[in-house]
């Protein structure tokens, strides 16, 4: 578990930092969305680009199911993003961090914690 959070923090800190910064000194926050968004589309971009060269099978097929939970966490964590940016910039909060965050945040713990119990499982 702590191997998992260190490796997707220490690949993820370009965009932690430009996030940060963006929010902290230039007090732009639609730039440190629009960086994790990006980072993440970026990612399944190139997914897509081995998946048109290489012609024998799909690369997401030789994917174990770990890696597929993990995806499809992903994949929830995106499509909330983009319900919350259409439909959410009302919600109420508790200070400044609007409810959205805490619902974002409680369902990467839970990612987490399925993840962690699947790959205990299955060793």
């Amino acid at each position: 578990m702590i191997g998992l959070i260190l490796v997707a923090s220490i690949t993820s800190l370009p965009e932690i930092v430009n996030s940060i910064s963006a929010v902290t000194y230039v007090k732009v926050s639609d730039i440190a969305g629009g960086d994790l968004i990006g980072s993440c589309v970026f990612n399944l971009l190139i997914i897509a680009f081995l998946d048109l060269f290489y012609r024998k099978t799909p690369i997401s097929s030789g994917a174990q199911t770990g890696h597929i939970i993990s995806g499809n966490f992903g994949i929830l964590q995106l499509s909330i993003v983009a319900i919350i940016l259409f439909f959410g910039r009302n919600m109420p909060g508790f200070g400044w961090i609007g409810l959205n965050s805490f619902i974002f945040i409680f369902i990467y713990i839970l990612g987490m914690g399925l993840i962690f119990q699947y790959d205990k499982e299955s060793c």
